[in-house]
């Protein structure tokens, strides 16, 4: 069984047992927008090691878009488990404790549009998110594309890598993970691979 299917079976679990549910994709105003994309790195969780302080902050930036942008539950647990499975990988398993697992039951449990943090599921749209409906879809398309565009080019110039002191690798790995997000926007979580 892969890790991806391992974790995400764990986050699953575990966002049921604890019954934090995020809601639909949709806004109970009449007109919702969604704020350009920020990111914080990852949140209130280290963004590496001490010895590499930044060692994963590119998997948190890449787990970012997909909690700016939001959509159905089922994107934010595999995006979770993408979270986990990119922050052990970036450690290249030099450690006992499962690090990604931790982050990934972390912001599963933590990162629930029910609570009251800048880091919840959905935090790049105004308003309460309730249930959708076809016209509300594409019109939240249509803003998603639109703010991708613009994140692309900030999360791939120099100033936003110097800034958050990425390496090129971590900062191809994000505008992948970018990219993956513009091509398939209501779809799972991105996983892809940072070469050594």
């Amino acid at each position: 069984m892969s890790k991806f299917i391992l974790y995400t079976l764990a986050m699953t679990s575990i966002g049921l047992c604890a019954n934090i549910q995020a809601s639909a994709s949709i806004h109970a105003n009449a007109n919702p927008k969604l704020k350009p994309f920020t990111t914080d790195g990852c949140s209130s969780f280290p963004d590496g090691t001490l010895s590499q302080p930044t060692l994963w902050r590119h998997c948190c930036v890449v787990h970012d878009i997909d909690y700016w942008m939001a959509g159905e539950n089922s994107i934010r647990l595999n995006s979770n488990s993408a979270l986990g499975i990119c922050v052990n990988e970036s450690l290249n398993h030099n450690y006992e404790f499962p690090f990604g697992l931790a982050m990934a039951i972390g912001t599963n449990l933590g990162g629930s549009q029910k609570l009251p943090t800048s880091w919840k599921w959905s935090y790049g749209w105004t308003g309460t998110k309730k249930k959708i409906d076809s016209k509300t879809i594409i019109a939240e398309k249509l803003q998603v594309q639109e703010k991708l565009e613009w994140a692309a080019a900030w999360l791939g110039s120099s100033e936003f890598a110097k800034e958050y002191k990425l390496t090129p690798k971590q900062q191809q790995y994000i505008m992948d993970g970018l990219k993956y997000k513009i091509e398939h926007p209501l779809t799972t979580g991105f996983l892809g691979v940072l070469n050594p």
